[in-house]
């Protein structure tokens, strides 16, 4: 769930610097739907809905993958 990972993060942070992180972390997810947004409508218009998901699935699932292996990678 979402909020369990915004708790968890709040938590990790002290109280002056609450406020930059949420603040950076809304604008790194903003600016994901500003890069892919129009890329996403290019392939859509050019290629149709389903390839658009095929290749939106490989994306996450690849990123996914990559970032998992850095976490394990820490521990």
């Amino acid at each position: 769930n979402f909020g369990v990972l915004k708790e968890a993060f709040n938590h990790r942070l002290p109280a002056k610097f609450r406020n930059t992180a949420n603040s950076m972390t809304s604008l790194t997810f903003r600016l994901g739907f500003f890069i892919l947004g129009p890329i996403i409508g290019f392939i859509i218009d050019e290629y149709g809905v389903s390839k658009a998901l095929i290749i939106l699935g490989v994306f996450f699932a690849s990123m996914g993958i990559f970032y998992t292996r850095l976490m394990l990678r820490r521990l």
